[in-house]
């Protein structure tokens, strides 16, 4: 028998499950666990960064991240063009269990899945790191949808991660991949947009219940309009 479940309706049965989920895995997590090595709150907080390889458009077209040089003049968001002041790479590697460390996790945005040609190709940065969409900085870890951006947590043979910051005097937003993306920005930094993020498990949980009503009564606030209008243009 065909489905013939109208668009609305799947649209907030979707959400609903995925409050589901979120609830269970809040009570599984209140259960007693091992302790994993990242658990002490210990190691290095950078995020915000691009995986090598990664192009980055320039005055004169686009290049590999790795390729750039501190004082080149890159085209801005904000400022119109700035100066990169800092330029360095870290590599990561996976733990005894065959997880990447938690700050510095790999999420891949698949192409054309912020928007038209945006990125033009798959961009893999850390979790961390903000999108500029509808005039705000999303870290990407808010819009993961298992399709179109996903947590790139298993990519066969492959055990050391290697990543690049790019930072300026000001925090601003650059093109990487044809997506507009924040450069590295410190906590004493002021962010160059609004920042919308979800404050954990609670959070995400009202979110999809929001989006569950939606059809219904919209209560969605911007983040939760951000993160539904991607999962569309996925097919979801």
């Amino acid at each position: 028998m065909q489905n013939d479940i109208s668009q609305p309706a799947r649209f907030s049965r979707r959400h609903l499950f995925k409050a589901i989920g979120i609830a269970a895995g809040a009570v599984a997590a209140s259960l007693p666990r091992a302790a994993r090595a990242d658990d002490d709150g210990g190691g290095w907080r950078w995020g915000h960064c691009f995986l090598r390889g990664t192009l980055i458009r320039t005055l004169n077209g686009y290049r590999p991240i790795e390729m750039l040089v501190v004082g080149e003049i890159l085209p801005t968001r904000f400022s119109g063009t700035a100066a990169i002041r800092k330029l360095f790479s870290y590599t990561v590697s996976r733990d005894d269990a065959g997880c990447w460390p938690e700050d510095c996790r790999p999420v891949r945005i698949g192409a054309g899945a912020l928007g038209v040609d945006a990125p033009f190709r798959d961009l893999i940065v850390t979790n961390a790191h903000a999108m500029f969409l509808d005039g705000s900085l999303v870290p990407v870890d808010n819009l993961v949808n298992g399709r179109t951006i996903v947590f790139e947590d298993d990519p066969i043979g492959i055990f050391t991660l290697e990543y690049f910051h790019v930072e300026f005097d000001a925090h601003d937003v650059i093109d990487a991949e044809g997506a507009l993306c924040e450069s590295r920005r410190d906590d004493a930094t002021m962010p160059c947009a609004p920042i919308l993020s979800f404050a954990g498990g609670k959070s995400r949980l009202y979110s999809h219940l929001r989006s569950a009503m939606a059809p219904f009564v919209d209560w969605r606030q911007p983040l939760d309009l951000i993160r539904d209008n991607l999962e569309m243009r996925a097919g979801l």
